[in-house]
């Protein structure tokens, strides 16, 4: 079956539409109708098959809103006499739209932070016509944005309840079918800063059937999400009165074959919330549809983001810190600082620490710089327990035993099981351990011969310190983790 927007873009009915709407139809007047499998391709298909008849008999053609042109506005009313309604024998009053179901009957016993949008064509439902307003995407490059988090920034996960009522105004009765969101797995979070005031909400959405093909949705009230930069050349879409920027620049990949997903996007302001939408698929004609889909929702007078119930967190508020502090201060910290070492090697100067506690973190961060070289440690209480190496098994961390480019010469099993940033206990340390992970590298044009090299040590009172240095041979090392001199004995000094 072609999509919606390529039924959109036609003025006939093939044989095969032909027959999926007499199938619709005939549903229609059956009471007792089976409900439809909850399929993107089928229920948009069908809502394609509906929405022609309508443009072909009465003339309601597909408005496309460009730059500096006025788009047609969106309506649910029908036109006199014109039946715009859908459903198993039930005709609804003209511009009464019924609501659709926020989840199906399997939902019930799920997970309450799972959002499960269903289609349009349920048992005993009924729905409007929907216009859509196809959006033109532009191929810019996009604007590298920066993202700071606010200080003392929370994070608390979205019910689906919170997540309906977002989606579909403050009663929360319906989630917007216009969406096409049926076969969607949604879960959200809502991130609020250090006084508790809403400073983002965002939504994932994965496929059921395919876990390549994704969305993701930020909202943020007054404004547009701060990774959304828009270059003033960007083309826009006028629709209903919003100006809507799109873009289809990206690309991602998913598997060995290198073969490469479409990523779609749209950015908007309405009714005083600012959105970027994002589909990720396989298939282009559908990231696009996903796209537009959104747009044409969120631009609609009553299909604006509601973030009424979460502007202002009600709960307790955790306790955070974000600070910077001087090499003394650091030192000085209770418990964080016992792990600063006191031994730097020559030629690194001291250029900053900082503190920052909140939910799910509590690190103290230092950094020295010097030509060409660095030493930055983080030390940290870990909020989950970390999964230490075993040093007798020297190919999950051993560098010596691979080639650099090592994303070419790692094993998988190998690189995702600790070797980009392998824990060790520090009674575990040797100096063959730090001899592995320290690798010699020759000058390339613009740098330095020296080591350099990271890893993690998981401490005997809890506490985690990650180093990554560059310019610190591994008797200065070890020094500096306060191994003693013994161990430096004998290790051989590699001459430029």
């Amino acid at each position: 079956m072609k999509h919606y927007r390529a039924y959109m873009d036609r003025a006939a009915l093939s044989g095969e539409a032909h027959e999926r709407l007499m199938d619709r139809l005939q549903e229609a007047e059956d009471p007792t109708p089976r409900r439809m499998k909850r399929q993107l391709s089928r229920w948009a298909a069908a809502a394609a098959c509906c929405a022609l008849v309508c443009l072909t008999l009465f003339g309601v053609w597909r408005g496309i809103g460009g730059a500096g042109t006025a788009a047609p506005q969106l309506s649910n009313d029908a036109p006199p006499g014109v039946k715009d309604t859908y459903g198993p024998g039930e005709v609804a009053p003209d511009g009464q739209v019924m609501p659709v179901e926020t989840t199906d009957p399997a939902q019930a016993d799920g997970d309450p932070y799972v959002l499960r949008p269903e289609g349009p064509f349920q048992e005993g439902e009924v729905h409007s016509n929907f216009a859509l307003i196809s959006v033109e995407y532009d191929s810019l490059p996009e604007i590298a944005a920066s993202i700071a988090m606010p200080k003392g920034w929370f994070e608390e996960a979205l019910t689906r309840e919170q997540m309906a009522a977002m989606l579909a105004g403050a009663d929360g009765s319906a989630v917007p079918w216009t969406l096409s969101w049926d076969g969607y797995d949604v879960t959200g979070r809502a991130v609020y800063d250090g006084m508790g005031n809403l400073w983002r909400v965002e939504l994932s959405g994965v496929s059921r059937e395919d876990g390549r093909n994704s969305f993701s949705l930020t909202a943020k009230p007054g404004g547009v999400p701060e990774d959304c930069a828009v270059d003033v050349n960007q083309k826009s879409t006028e629709i209903n009165g919003i100006q809507v920027f799109g873009s289809n620049s990206g690309r991602y990949g998913w598997d060995d074959s290198g073969a490469l997903g479409y990523v779609y996007k749209t950015v908007l302001l309405a009714g005083g919330v600012g959105v970027r939408f994002q589909a990720s698929n396989v298939d282009e004609e559908q990231a696009a549809m996903l796209a537009d889909a959104a747009a044409n929702t969120f631009a609609r007078a009553d299909g604006a983001l509601c973030l009424d119930g979460l502007l202002t967190w009600g709960g307790d508020i955790p306790e955070w810190r974000s600070e910077n502090l001087t090499l003394d201060e650091a030192r000085a910290e209770p418990e964080l600082g016992l792990h600063v070492p006191s031994d730097i090697p020559d030629g690194f100067t001291f250029g900053g620490a900082s503190r920052e506690l909140g939910q799910n973190r509590d690190y103290l961060s230092l950094w020295w710089e010097g030509y060409y070289t660095h030493i930055s440690i983080t030390v940290q209480r870990p909020f989950e327990e970390a999964a230490v190496m075993d040093t007798d098994d020297k190919k999950y961390y051993d560098q010596r035993l691979y080639t650099i480019p090592y994303c070419d010469s790692v094993p998988d099993e190998v690189m995702f099981g600790g070797f980009q940033d392998p824990v060790f206990r520090y009674e575990d340390l040797t100096l063959d351990v730090i001899e592995a992970r320290l690798t010699y590298a020759d000058s390339d044009a613009g740098d330095i011969s020296g080591y350099r090299g990271n890893f993690t040590v998981l401490y005997p009172d809890g506490l985690v310190a990650h180093y990554s240095v560059k310019g610190v041979t591994p008797a200065e090392m070890a020094q500096m983790l306060g191994l003693g001199l013994e161990m430096c004995e004998g290790l051989p000094v590699p001459t430029p």
